[in-house]
């Protein structure tokens, strides 16, 4: 009878850290930021390296402004900007210098956002590249 509570024991123990493990990786990928989602998305125009800044635009803009032409927001970053690229439901840590012209992104700013300038200026807390 002992040797029957010892293995019920067992087996609870064991759903127990199986029901922790998927509980911990559930959460761990509701709290990624490759899958979820902001309102701030754009497509990179250029990089700039010396500034730490990356201006977007957005692909179905129907008119261009005549002086800033097609950019529509200016991300700022710095040393505490998380940046991603998105590989399905995870993300790979990468730098502002493996960005690239033509990759679609999403941005999570750091604070609040002033949307009443033209290209909207935003610090960037994350990025990840989506495509």
């Amino acid at each position: 009878m002992t040797k029957l509570w010892g293995s019920v024991a067992l087996i609870a123990a064991l759903l127990l850290g199986v029901s922790i493990i998927h509980l911990c990786v559930q959460t761990t990928q509701a709290d990624s930021p490759c899958v979820q989602h902001t309102q701030y998305t754009g497509t990179i125009d250029n990089i700039d390296g010396v500034h730490n800044t990356v201006s977007l635009y957005d692909p179905q803009q129907k008119t261009v402004d005549p002086v800033m032409g097609r950019v529509n927001m200016v991300v700022h970053t710095n040393a505490t900007t998380h940046i991603y690229i998105a590989h399905g439901n995870t993300c790979q840590s990468v730098s502002l210098k493996d960005l690239k012209p033509g990759q679609k992104l999403e941005v999570w700013p750091q604070g609040q956002t002033i949307v009443q300038m033209f290209p909207l200026p935003l610090r960037a807390a994350t990025i990840v590249v989506t495509s």
